[in-house]
């Protein structure tokens, strides 16, 4: 997984000073309940590209582990009132997708901004590499 045999990616190499100088540093990445799905027809980009921070998430855990940087991602569900679904889903949509949610209800900006600060604090000094899933209940993965 390293760089010429260096055993740490560019991006590992670019990051590991900066997060050293933090004894409990952590990320946490944006991912989506897409990136586990596939998401809907239409979003092949989209479903594609967080699929790819969620490996990325695990990957990089495990470069920076070493030096005690914890690297997590949340993966929300249908959160309404984003930008993104504002843009991108229809009621209709929306109403399909809030039926297959076992809580019946979609999520907020809340609930993942609760999720990321419980990540990113001291509270979780030993969870990296995992992603949490923010949407409802949905497993159908």
């Amino acid at each position: 997984m390293g760089v010429s045999g260096s055993g740490k990616s560019t991006v590992g190499k670019l990051l590991a000073p900066y997060l050293a100088k933090n004894e409990n540093s952590s990320i946490v990445n944006l991912a989506s309940l897409a990136g586990r799905k596939g998401g809907h027809p239409g979003s092949l980009a989209y479903a594609t590209s967080k699929g790819v921070i969620l490996t990325f998430t695990r990957a990089l855990s495990v470069e920076l582990g070493h030096q005690g940087t914890r690297v997590n991602a949340v993966a929300p569900g249908l959160i309404l009132g984003t930008s993104f679904h504002n843009t991108h889903t229809t009621k209709e949509s929306a109403d399909a997708t809030m039926a297959e949610i076992p809580l019946q209800r979609t999520g907020n900006a809340a609930n993942v901004a609760r999720a990321v600060l419980y990540l990113a604090s001291e509270y979780d000094g030993f969870i990296t590499g995992a992603t949490l899933d923010i949407n409802g209940g949905v497993y159908n993965m």
